[in-house]
This record gives C-alpha cells, structure tokens and sequence, in this order.
C-alpha cells in the first residue's frame, strides 16, 4: 500500500505529457499503442514537471533543484562501509547510499534524469523513494515543515503501514507539502489552514469527500487537464 500514492503521482504526469503536452502524439483513440521511445520520454518529463513545480517559489521564480540516485559502490566499498549511527538515527542502508546532484533549471535536470532513467525504473532499486526525496530536497525539508498544517502532532509525509500521507502526495501534484486540498487558505477559530496555493499538475479526488471528512477546491477537482489522482481509502489510482 505505500508507494501507491507516488507511483499514481507520477502515472497521472505521464498521461499528462502523453495526451495533453504541448508535443503530445497521443489521444484516447489510440492511447493503447505508445511506443517505448515515447513512453521513456513522457516517464522522464513526468519527474521532470515533479521536480521544477517543486522548485518553483512562491514569487514564480525557480530554485535550484535536486535530484537523488543511489550511489554506486563496488563490492569492495560496500564491504569496507560503515553507515553513521546516531542516538537519533538508525540505518536503513539506502538514506546513507544515496548521492544529491544539484542542478541548474529544466534542461539540465531532464537531460540528467534520462542518463540516469535506469536507476529509477530497476525493478529492484529505489526509484521511488529516490522521487520522493528529490522532490523533498528541491522545495527544502525546512520548507516542507512549514507547508504543512501543524495541530495536536505535527504531520508526517508518510504515515501510518507506510501509507503516502496527503501531505506527500500534494507535494507531488502541487510542489507544496500541504496538509488539505480545499483552495487557498481558511480561516478555524484564529488557526490558518492551508490548502493548494496554485495550479497543480493534475487534479486529485477522494472518496473521504463522500463521507463529509474533506472537501477537494476546483484546483483539484477542475484541473487544466482531464487527470485526477483518486484516493480510495487506502489506495491511489488514476482517473482521465
């Protein structure tokens, strides 16, 4: 159940560049028989919107993005590692693998994205978790704690039976690790509540706002192109 929420992220940003990039080859009519080379092209641009939406301020400009890989290590320095311990942290044997590559705009981050596609798509290797933390370090862990809506405990991006938190999967769709999905921001009892500030890549709908716990704001719900990511309990999946 835990990567779902980024794997559905990332399948909506590829139909975006599929059917609805301004170079799109592709409608409904024929959506079923992409060629390979255009499907490694759209997986690569779908981390790329991921990661620029992340590094894009609140003045529109564009910070620098980061995008992490799993180090590479021969066989003998893996034997001759020793991962740092703290009282505080334990080793999970990827955190302390994995290589930040800073780098400057667009251009730049997909031409390194598609020389290093295979680390990403290894069936055996931390693709996903090395999207999450790029998307984490482009927009900035302090930012991230401050994104986010802080009441009885501060949330966390991912949550309980490693579930992807919302707070996670709209940082994804809208570069912003916001805790609600209404628009904008409202006002509770003096506590500011914040939702999403801008347009997201794709829109996002839940089953939850049929149960009267949330409400999705016409950000999410009319996005500019026909994709929704959908939470279903505790699933994600896509609807175009």
């Amino acid at each position: 159940g835990g990567p779902c929420g980024v794997l559905a992220a990332v399948q909506a940003c590829i139909l975006r560049r599929l059917l609805f990039a301004s170079n799109a080859k592709y409608n409904l009519n024929n959506i079923s028989e992409p060629s390979n080379a255009d499907l490694v092209d759209a997986l690569v641009n779908a981390l790329v919107d991921i990661i620029m939406i992340c590094a894009k301020t609140d003045s529109g400009q564009y910070g620098r993005p980061i995008v992490a890989l799993e180090r590479e290590r021969t066989d003998e320095d893996k034997a001759e590692y020793v991962p740092r311990q703290t009282a505080s942290y334990a080793a999970d044997g990827l955190t302390e693998e994995l290589e930040l590559h800073t780098l400057r705009g667009k251009e730049e981050v997909e031409n390194f994205i598609r020389m290093n596609l295979d680390k990403f798509v290894r069936p055996d290797g931390p693709g996903v978790v090395c999207a999450c933390v790029s998307a984490v370090l482009t927009r900035g862990i302090e930012n991230c704690k401050q994104d986010v809506d802080i009441m009885a405990e501060t949330p966390t991006l991912i949550g309980g039976h490693n579930y992807a938190n919302q707070e996670l999967v709209n940082l994804l769709l809208s570069g912003r690790a916001r805790s609600n999905i209404f628009d904008g921001t409202k006002d509770m009892d003096g506590l500011t509540l914040r939702g999403i500030g801008g347009k997201p890549l794709c829109g996002f709908l839940t089953l939850f706002e049929h149960f009267g716990y949330v409400a999705a704001g016409s950000l999410y719900k009319k996005p500019d192109v026909n994709i929704w990511v959908v939470c279903s309990e505790s699933h994600y999946t896509v609807l175009f």
